[in-house]
């Protein structure tokens, strides 16, 4: 079995609901890899998150992308107009 379904599957019995999808999106080649996005995608589900608290969790979640430099660079101007 490919090393990333086998990851993928071992976080799902961990109880991360991560969309099989997300495995051409995100660069997950390690096991925590999976952990970090699943815990992501569950806090971005509770309503209790400040906006800054949401906007940190998809920072992290961009860490992830394939493609990575564009969120990076679009946080960086959001910062610099302030």
């Amino acid at each position: 079995m490919n090393p990333t379904l086998k990851n993928w599957n071992k976080a799902k019995q961990a109880g991360y609901d991560i969309p099989k999808s997300y495995l051409t999106k995100y660069e997950l080649p390690q096991y925590q890899d999976f952990i970090i996005l699943g815990k992501c995608l569950q806090s971005l589900k509770k309503k209790k998150l400040s906006k800054a608290d949401r906007q940190q969790v998809r920072f992290i979640m961009s860490q992830l992308l394939k493609k990575w430099r564009p969120p990076l660079e679009k946080e960086i101007n959001r910062i610099l107009t302030k």
